[in-house]
């Protein structure tokens, strides 16, 4: 019994001894987006200029160490590629990337490396849509003209096909 005692003491002593790697690299990124249909309150139309910061695009390339691409994980590396025009970005004290490259590589031990090329961005000049800017609705989401048309109704402006 005393043998059975120590052996069990010493099984407990082993285990409470060994570590648990339950460590866990987190990271969260968000965007501040209201839509009018998530929300009970209406949105007025916003627009913006984009101011752009230098006059040659700049190009940065980020290494992600920590992260090894597996056929498992490779869904997270979109991610990635919003973390590093962020990272980019914010580099140059800018809000966005205008005309964003991004590349994405593997090193042969599956590290990945992700390379942004693209202006840096502010928005400045903000101001509440008007009626003459509605041309802009007219316009699909790869800048060609669409076969929406405006129909004015009591001064405001409805699209519709």
């Amino acid at each position: 019994m005393k043998k059975f005692l120590l052996i069990a003491s010493i099984a407990l002593f082993f285990a409470s001894c060994a570590t648990t790697n339950d460590l866990v690299i987190y990271r969260e990124y968000s965007v501040r987006n209201t839509e009018p249909k998530q929300s009970p309150i209406i949105i007025a139309p916003l627009l913006a200029e984009l101011q752009v910061l230098t006059d040659c695009s700049i190009r940065e390339t980020i290494n992600y160490d920590d992260f090894t691409v597996r056929s498992s994980n490779i869904r997270e590396i979109e991610n990635y590629k919003k973390m590093a025009i962020y990272t980019v970005a914010a580099k140059y004290n800018a809000d966005t990337m205008v005309g964003a490259l991004v590349n994405v590589d593997t090193t042969t031990k599956g590290k990945l490396t992700i390379t942004v090329t693209g202006y840096p961005a502010r928005y400045a000049k903000f101001r509440t849509m008007e009626e003459k800017d509605t041309w802009i609705t007219n316009f699909d989401k790869v800048g060609k003209k669409s076969e929406k048309q405006s129909i004015k109704v009591d001064g405001l402006v409805n699209v519709s096909k």
